[in-house]
């Protein structure tokens, strides 16, 4: 190979002006790939096409209506708060021109949900239960003080906090009581009576199933005018720590605890208790429009969250659009933040830190202020023109590929001060072809590193996961590319850019004598040093046990983030903002053999057997939208059983015929 640098053209010129024409050809290329370059970190692509797991769920998306939705929420929230109604209908307000927000789909407050049961005869506390860790929180733990409790509420709350860090281990935070609304005068507990409204009234007959069903073009999301006349029962302050979960065992000894709090013979504390209705939720579905434009979509949700009165600071938004959205914003932070100040540059530019830290240690190295640019300016060549391949190749980064650059950056200075070092040795010994000789003395050392790592990258391509695989294939084919340019693209700039031996170099050559000295001892003790590896070796597969995955996005953020702030205040005080659709599916023979009531009270049994679990915030299902009906036992009447049949009869025909429409909303 260093034959290359040799050869001369025809008009005397070498061959590295025709390899820089080349690198210098590829960069309008390189700028095309690069400007579509995309993050992309949606979990439900990770797994091939094939596996099993991948097919169940292309199964449900081909089945079940299938949105990308976030969750949006502010601190001071509740179901009596006007500004439910308001923010709602500021997302779908409209003009001549179509939606105002063109990224939604579908907005769901809890009101839509409840007025939907209202139409089913499922009274409003029964509604509110149910969406109870779905679209309705709990809030945080609430306390209410006796009079001798009132007098000495600060002793009260420094206590009641040191018994959250007893029994969890964790910092308890002192929050004011939820605001006070001033309650609607039109609200109402029952459907609405007003036949002008958009909803029609229901009649329900004397079996209880409605007799007019509600109109199947309204979808949820188009809220009336009636609020939820559904008070928070009165409190003197909220504690809040981390992970709190209202059905936590622990939540339970923490209540007895700061409900037996004394002061002398009174009782400081009257209760300690959750209550559902404060914070709620709205559930705001993306269509592809949103998806495609996620950041502008976002703002604009904000801007109507303004334009409702809702506060900026106290604005809540979580799930999967809002992890990628922040995720992407991160990114391109990285490359430039403008928030940040201009002399920090960590905040700053965190790349173009690190391409300071680069040059900084070329430098060190090398000790040559020329070499060390022209090394970074091989290895960040390598970087961007393999992270072009990615969306040049149909492809977007995902949360495995982002550390790509780095190990390029790494691979291509290491070799190319390699390549330096030979040079500057040739260099000050006076051989009169100096890159040629760096060439012949590093292609080999260089290929073999280059080569077994690329072999080693790409037996990720055997994993199971998309992004492993495709982690896989670009880092083995930017190993390659890495050595390409560190055999010919580097040499090539050393001979456009070259620098004249000085002290620098003679200083280098002196290095050369303590790195051999170093050399020696670890070759006389290398016993020492065998046994010390070893025993590194074997205390890191120990610590193998304690290694963990992590696929959710929020985690890679920052604990003092606004984002993860927004998911800690969602999680602990509202619901879970991650869910799970699980399909009961009866067969044909079940079908035959059972009402509808019948499958639906076991759905409903399903439902509660989930909830159970102390980590499920709350379930949701078709089921919920229907009121309980009570089966019959074996010694009841026979006008009992009939009327019960008859019920369960006309419940499946308001489901699937005349109700189809309304139902699909909700499976």
């Amino acid at each position: 190979m260093e034959r290359i640098f040799l050869k001369r053209d025809r008009w005397g010129n070498g061959i590295s002006l025709w390899i820089l024409g080349a690198v210098l050809f590829t960069l309008p290329v390189m700028g095309i790939g690069l400007r579509d370059l995309d993050l992309e970190n949606d979990v439900t692509s990770w797994l091939p096409s094939e596996d099993p797991d991948a097919r169940i769920l292309d199964w449900f998306h081909h089945e079940f209506e299938h949105d990308s939705s976030l969750l949006f929420s502010w601190d001071s929230s509740q179901l009596n708060d006007p500004r439910v109604i308001a923010f709602a209908e500021a997302l779908r307000s409209r003009d001549d021109e179509g939606p105002r927000i063109r990224g939604l789909k579908e907005i769901t407050t809890p009101l839509d949900v409840i007025e939907l049961m209202r139409t089913n005869n499922v009274d409003d506390e029964t509604a509110i239960d149910r969406l109870e860790g779905v679209l309705v929180g709990t809030g945080f733990l609430k306390v209410r003080l006796t009079a001798s409790g009132e007098r000495q509420r600060q002793w009260v709350e420094q206590a009641s906090r040191q018994i959250v860090r007893d029994v969890t281990g964790r910092t308890a935070q002192v929050l004011p009581p939820v605001p006070k609304l001033a309650t609607n005068p039109t609200s109402q507990s029952g459907p609405p009576a007003d036949t002008e409204s958009e909803v029609e009234e229901i009649v329900p007959d004397n079996d209880g199933i409605p007799s007019e069903e509600p109109d199947v073009d309204r979808a949820p999301g188009t809220t009336n005018s009636l609020a939820i006349d559904h008070p928070i029962p009165p409190h003197d302050f909220q504690l809040r720590w981390p992970a709190l979960a209202e059905n936590d065992p622990q939540v339970v000894e923490i209540v007895s605890r700061i409900e037996a709090l004394q002061l002398g013979e009174d009782r400081a504390v009257e209760s300690a208790f959750f209550a559902s209705g404060a914070p709620i939720a709205i559930s705001i579905a993306l269509n592809e429009h949103g998806e495609e434009y996620l950041t502008e979509t976002i703002a604009a949700i904000r801007t109507a969250a303004l334009e409702s009165g809702i506060p900026a600071e106290e604005i809540r938004m979580g799930g999967t659009p809002v992890g990628r959205e922040q995720l992407s914003r991160e990114a391109k932070r990285a490359v430039w933040n403008n928030d940040g100040p201009a002399w920090n540059l960590y905040q700053r530019t965190p790349v173009l830190l690190s391409g300071l830290v680069g040059v900084i240690t070329s430098f060190l190295l090398l000790r040559s202020a020329r070499l060390a640019i022209l090394v970074v300016a091989a290895a960040v060549y390598t970087c961007l023109l393999v992270l072009a391949l990615v969306p040049l190749s149909g492809k977007t980064l995902n949360i495995v590929l982002v550390v790509l650059p780095d190990l390029l950056l790494v691979l291509t200075i290491s070799g190319a001060i390699h390549v330096a070092n030979y040079w500057k040795h040739a260099v000050t010994n006076g051989d009169p072809h100096p890159i040629a000789t760096a060439v012949r003395m590093a292609w080999r050392p260089c290929m073999l590193a280059s080569t077994t790592t690329a072999i080693g990258m790409a037996s990720l391509m055997t994993a199971v996961l998309n992004p492993v695989v495709e982690f896989g294939i670009y880092s083995s084919i930017g190993c390659l590319i890495s050595l390409l340019v560190i055999l010919l693209v580097f040499p090539s700039l050393l001979s456009i850019w070259p620098q004249r031996p000085d002290r620098t170099f003679e200083a280098a050559e002196r290095d050369e004598v303590v790195w051999g000295k170093l050399g020696k001892w670890i070759f006389a003790s290398r016993y020492p040093v065998i046994v010390g590896c070893l025993v590194v070796f074997v205390v890191s597969v120990w610590g193998l046990q304690w290694f963990r995955t992590e696929t959710k996005v929020i985690r890679y953020f920052t604990p003092e983030s606004r984002v993860v702030e927004d998911y800690d205040f969602l999680e602990e005080g509202l619901a879970g903002i991650v869910s799970i659709e699980a399909v009961v599916q009866f067969d044909d023979a079940a079908q035959q053999e059972t009402t509808i009531v019948e499958r639906m009270e076991s759905v409903r049994n399903v439902e509660a057997r989930m909830a159970e679990h102390p980590w499920i915030s709350g379930t949701i299902s078709l089921a919920d939208f229907r009121p309980h009906i009570e089966p019959p036992g074996p010694d009841a009447s026979t006008r009992n059983k009939i009327l019960y049949r008859r019920r369960a009869q006309r419940m499946e025909e308001a489901i699937f015929e005349s109700q189809s429409a309304f139902a699909e909303q909700f499976v």
